[in-house]
Parts: C-alpha cells; structure tokens; sequence
C-alpha cells in the first residue's frame, strides 16, 4: 500500500544556525518606494493605452469617407477616389 506524501520517512534535516541562511530571512517585504514606482508605471502604461485607444477612434472617423453598403450587405469606403473611367461590364 503507498505511502501518504505528507508522511516523512527520514528524519527532518537540521538548518544551519547561521543568520542570512533562512530563506525566509532572504525575503523581503515590498518597500513603499517599490510601490510608488509600481503604481506611476501602471497609470503610465493605462494614460499610454487611453491615448492611443481615443487617436484610433478619432483617426477612423476623421477619414471624412463616406461609406457604402451594396444591396447584399457588403460595408466599403473609397480612401482614395480614381479619377478614371467607369468599368464596364
């Protein structure tokens, strides 16, 4: 029958006494200037993405294009108008 993982089989290993060595002792909490730093990089990052979310809408309405739908449903606009013939079947 297997054995419970949680079950130790050999005797628990001693740590070393000497200060620094925990690794616990080596993690640190989060300082308030990490913080800060964190908090301005995130606002930066969402000002970024905001900006460039709002020239994206106003650039797609800007085009001054007028849009065309055909009688099956098809959505186009003429970026630049040709100046040529008409096709002809």
């Amino acid at each position: 029958m297997p054995q419970s993982r949680h079950r130790k089989t050999n005797k628990a290993r001693k740590r070393p006494k000497s200060p620094g060595s925990y690794p616990a002792a080596k993690a640190q909490a989060p300082s308030a200037t990490n913080n800060a730093t964190r908090t301005i990089a995130i606002v930066i990052v969402l000002a970024l993405a905001a900006s460039a979310i709002a020239y994206l809408i106003v650039k797609r309405k800007a085009a001054g294009a007028e849009e065309t739908t055909t009688a099956s449903g098809l959505k186009y606009t003429d970026l630049v108008v040709g100046t040529g013939p008409t096709p002809q079947k």
